[in-house]
């Protein structure tokens, strides 16, 4: 039995292709599916996150949420496929199951120069193929001061229980918490959280 990719959006590629600006896209009247066999991203890049597929060096992105389920064969996250960047106070409450490796509630792979600080994953089913985290599916970057809920439902053979599914040898995660749910989380919880967001000189 094999698995569909799909898309939902308001534009077709053309419509995206031709127009300069967001301004040139004509009114939206309706929502366009598409299924396929198999989705790849620009460049033959095969890591999906929910908002974008990769937030490169020197790249920030900040205030996202995202709900909803999320399902591919490919590497994947509820906000960022790959991250070489910075990313912060990003919150996903979105179910997600990916058949590949790196899947993770915020990011599927941070990169070495990546950095994610003060991100919420509050989804209890996060699950995939292989290397699966709250947070982060492999972390070889940095991540201060983040929250994840422990997956307790989810169709993969492995389900996020631990801040980063992997956690490189120079990686940090500092003043991060992984509770089994919300009501859990104690006011040290949040205090290590602070303390680890502060000491990067944000607030």
């Amino acid at each position: 039995e094999k698995t569909l990719d799909m898309s939902a959006i308001s534009y077709t590629p053309d419509e995206l292709e031709t127009a300069i600006t967001p301004t040139y896209l004509p009114d939206v009247y309706c929502t366009r599916v598409f299924v396929n066999g198999f989705m790849q991203g620009v460049g033959g890049d095969n890591s999906w996150g929910a908002i974008i597929a990769r937030v490169y060096a020197e790249s920030r992105l900040t205030n996202c949420r995202v709900s909803g389920s999320l399902s591919t064969n490919s590497t994947y996250a509820g906000i960022v496929g790959y991250n070489e960047g910075y990313i912060a106070n990003c919150v996903n409450e979105a179910t997600i199951y990916a058949q590949g490796y790196g899947v993770g509630g915020i990011v599927g792979v941070n990169q070495s120069t990546g950095v994610i600080v003060a991100c919420l994953n509050l989804s209890t089913s996060v699950s995939g193929g292989s290397i699966v985290g709250s947070i982060v599916g492999q972390n070889i970057g940095n991540i201060y001061g983040c929250l994840g809920v422990i997956s307790t439902n989810g169709e993969g053979a492995v389900k996020a229980t631990d801040v980063a599914g992997v956690n490189a040898a120079n990686a940090k995660t500092d003043g991060c918490v992984v509770v089994n749910s919300m009501a859990d989380v104690t006011a040290e919880h949040i205090a290590t959280m602070n303390n680890a967001i502060a000491a990067l000189g944000y607030s």
